[in-house]
């Protein structure tokens, strides 16, 4: 873990984990899913976060999907806090980057309203 940063579990599953893609190393966006079905939105709340390990693998060197239940991410203080209470407010989502993808995407609450609205 780098100077000043925290290490935070978040509970995922099959789906929400992408599917066991993600390995340790590699940089997610955190997505916040809240809500009742007609009134659900969802927001970006965290952006390029590392992953430190998937449930107990910490080996970057592993090569094969698991399926992960937890994924522990590094995080500031803020982020940690901010995850934490996300966490007890709706379903966390993880959005695996391309590699060496750094730049902040544009990001806007999406709600189902969204849903049926042509692109």
């Amino acid at each position: 873990i780098e100077d000043g940063m925290r290490a935070v579990t978040v509970r995922v599953d099959d789906v929400r984990g992408v599917a066991g893609f993600i390995l340790p190393g590699e940089r997610v966006d955190i997505v916040l899913v809240q809500g009742a079905r007609n009134d659900s939105s969802s927001d970006v709340i965290l952006q390029n976060i590392r992953v430190l390990a998937v449930d107990q693998v910490a080996n970057e060197k592993e090569e094969a999907p698991k399926v992960a239940r937890a994924v522990t991410v590094e995080v500031n203080t803020e982020e940690a806090q901010k995850l934490i209470l996300a966490s007890e407010v709706g379903r966390l989502s993880l959005i695996l980057r391309q590699a060496g993808n750094a730049s902040a995407g544009s990001s806007r609450r999406v709600t189902a309203a969204d849903l049926t609205t042509a692109r």
